[in-house]
């Protein structure tokens, strides 16, 4: 589904997923991670039921994947910290 609402395009969560290449599990863990806030980036159909229908403001949710940033090379991933400290005899 795709929807305009003053100017704005709208997708689902199944039409979104395929514009961004995405699995929904994805959508929603980063939702849950704090990336995406509802009446920003998503809105419910009918608030006042739980399990409406969500339609995501596109430009919005682009912005948002564009502006995610990767660690940079300097810093040390998770794995690489604990193997150093196990290294150096820690726990």
């Amino acid at each position: 589904m795709n929807k305009q609402v003053q100017g704005k395009e709208f997708l689902t969560t199944a039409n979104l997923c395929k514009l961004l290449d995405i699995s929904v599990f994805t959508l929603w863990r980063r939702r849950d991670e704090g990336y995406f806030v509802m009446g920003i980036h998503y809105f419910k159909t009918n608030p006042n039921i739980s399990n409406s229908q969500i339609i995501w403001d596109v430009q919005k949710v682009l912005k948002q994947f564009a502006e995610w940033k990767l660690p940079s090379k300097d810093e040390k991933d998770r794995f690489t910290l604990i193997q150093e400290a196990n290294d150096k005899g820690g726990n």
